[in-house]
């Protein structure tokens, strides 16, 4: 086996184990945790402290992979706390005790998507591979276990989620195991520019508000659009579909985006993100017949997967190397982590309160505003270096 080849191999074995437990977890979770005796408002706020945590855990987690410059042992440590701390769910009840244990398991757990893609980029440099080749195995991973765990365990036990949920943990664990050992410069701790860098470039923050918005016109697909669908009379069998479609069109997009990344730059990936959202959420604001919601469903790509993968170019090639841990960490907590917590409740207000066309037209003009900041930094931005270059620690 070629040295490139089981390179590839083990970091997408990475991606898709970590996407394995995403997949288990989503979509059976709410079930899980109304098993261990939580109401509806209980569990939402459950759901959003994994989502709130990433402010903290995050720039946590990528502080210290900068500092000690080692991008393999903190993923494996994350692993191993992420497995032990999601052990208790088993025999934990009660509000305020799964409370905790989410924000210390969840915490664990989100961490370690940001260090694995910042891992990914180090490794594949100059290795003729492209970032979506190793990240679209993660998005094959998620339909697939999503799909398999809610058909062998929704009217199963409760406790067999949980078990399974801890097979691929565990498997996460020995996937984190078998990466390559990359290291990037060390960094001091303190005198040498860290976060307080990254958050005075305006480049940076900008990049980071218009990837947040453009993330956050997902909210309320991923927590009613389920929920719509069926009040409007659509099968579980149309639903799926719609779903699977999306999927698919994410990991489609991940095989071949990084040639359209390097030919248009990071800010028309997120061009496209802002307007393919306002058109997909008009649309599927404006009707609930299958066949009308397919044709934007797919559009998932530029919704999401764009943005994302906007967002690796961007830290790849503008982001100096011992920044890039914080870069990615920061991204992650704010643009798929802060922007989630906080919206979630909103968007369950409006859901509630004004319904779910309405909702989604809501979610155009959170497009829209993705779209006018991506305006902005294709404006101010030439695609150089948003920060300068710290002076590295001897390691």
């Amino acid at each position: 086996m070629s040295p490139r080849l089981n390179l590839g191999i083990r970091l997408a074995t990475l991606h898709a184990a970590l996407s394995a437990v995403s997949g288990i977890q989503t979509p059976l979770w709410p079930i899980f945790l109304a098993w261990r005796g939580l109401d509806p408002v209980e569990i939402g706020l459950v759901l959003s402290a994994a989502y709130i945590v990433k402010i903290v855990s995050n720039p946590i987690a990528g502080y210290v992979s900068d500092r000690l410059g080692d991008r393999r042992m903190p993923l494996i440590v994350l692993a191993v706390i992420a497995l032990l701390a999601y052990a208790p769910f088993a025999t934990v009840t009660g509000f305020v005790p799964l409370f905790v244990l989410t924000l210390l398991a969840a915490g664990a757990f989100t961490a370690l998507t940001p260090l694995a893609d910042n891992l990914t980029l180090l490794a594949i440099s100059g290795q003729r591979l492209h970032y979506g080749h190793v990240r679209v195995w993660g998005s094959i991973a998620f339909l697939v276990f999503s799909g398999l765990s809610t058909d062998l365990l929704i009217d199963r036990p409760p406790l067999l989620i949980l078990w399974t949920l801890l097979a691929g943990l565990a498997f996460a664990v020995f996937a984190c195991w078998r990466l390559p050992r990359v290291r990037g410069e060390r960094q001091a701790a303190g005198g040498a520019r860290g976060m307080g860098t990254l958050l005075k470039s305006p480049i940076f923050v900008l990049f980071v508000g218009a990837a947040a918005l453009n993330q956050t016109s997902n909210t309320a697909l991923y927590g009613f659009a389920t929920l719509h669908w069926r009040a409007g009379g659509l099968s579980g069998a149309e639903i799926g579909g719609l779903w699977a479609e999306m999927v698919a069109a994410e990991a489609i997009f991940f095989s071949f985006g990084h040639r359209i990344a390097a030919r248009v730059g990071s800010h028309w990936l997120l061009i496209a993100g802002g307007a393919g959202g306002i058109v997909r959420w008009i649309v599927t604001a404006s009707t609930v017949d299958p066949i009308l919601l397919a044709s934007v469903q797919w559009m998932h790509y530029l919704t999401f997967t764009a943005t994302h993968l906007a967002a690796m170019y961007f830290i790849q090639r503008s982001i100096p190397i011992e920044l890039s841990g914080r870069a990615q960490a920061l991204y992650s907590a704010i643009a798929n982590g802060l922007n989630f917590g906080l919206f979630l409740p909103v968007v369950g207000l409006l859901y509630a309160g004004i319904g779910g066309s309405l909702t989604f037209l809501v979610m155009a003009g959170v497009s829209a505003g993705g779209l006018g900041l991506s305006v902005l930094l294709l404006r101010f931005w030439s695609g150089g270096p948003a920060v300068p270059s710290p002076t590295p620690v001897p390691a």
